[in-house]
Formats: C-alpha cells, sequence, structure tokens
C-alpha cells in the first residue's frame, strides 16, 4: 500500500493525474475488500491513513483534471459508495465528502 501511495503521489506531481487517480482507485478497492473480511478488533486498530490518504490526492487533484476525469471519478465515487464493503466504515463518509467536492468543482 504505501508503494502504492507514493506511486499516486508521484504521478499526482509530475501532472500524470489519470495514472495517479487509477492508483488511488486501486488502493481504496483493494484496502476495501480487505477491510470489509477482517473482525471488528482489526478495523478498529487499523490507521485510517491508508484510506483517507488516496481521498486526500484525489481532493487535491480534482482542480486540475479534464471534465471528462471529473465525471468519470464521480461516476466511481457513486458507484463504489453503494457497494457492502463501504457501507459500514468511514471510507463511506470519506466518499461522500469526495462527491461533494467534485460537484463544487464542476460547477466553476
Amino acid at each position: 500500500m504505501d508503494q502504492w501511495l507514493r506511486k499516486a503521489k508521484y504521478f499526482s506531481d509530475v501532472q500524470n493525474y489519470t495514472e495517479s487517480i487509477l492508483i488511488c482507485q486501486a488502493i481504496l478497492d483493494v484496502f476495501s475488500s480487505w477491510f470489509y473480511t477482517q473482525k471488528k478488533l482489526v478495523q478498529i486498530m487499523i490507521n485510517s491513513d491508508y484510506y483517507q490518504e488516496p481521498i486526500d490526492i484525489l481532493k487535491k487533484l480534482l482542480p486540475n483534471i479534464n471534465k471528462e476525469e471529473l465525471n468519470d471519478l464521480f461516476n466511481y465515487c457513486q458507484s463504489e459508495i453503494l457497494q457492502p464493503k463501504y457501507m459500514s466504515t468511514t471510507l463511506n463518509k470519506h466518499f461522500k465528502d469526495l462527491l461533494t467536492q467534485i460537484s463544487m468543482v464542476r460547477e466553476m
């Protein structure tokens, strides 16, 4: 995960936003799938950075990506938020925050 996060930040820094978005989405998918299968006690002990950081990277990209990528990211968040693996986690809240920010950028 840490290596993927470094790659997502790197691609963001070199303005390869598409690659950064794809890596963040992969991180969120892999982490949430694993997290969903864990017992509650394990879930409580997990550092929230593993789902907060990819969301933060995506939020920083929003002003720089084109409308098509914004729409794709919006649709991705909408579809992911409905999956059971996100329903009971704080990641659900992060997706909602990201959706709100995407909506605000789209209106500009």
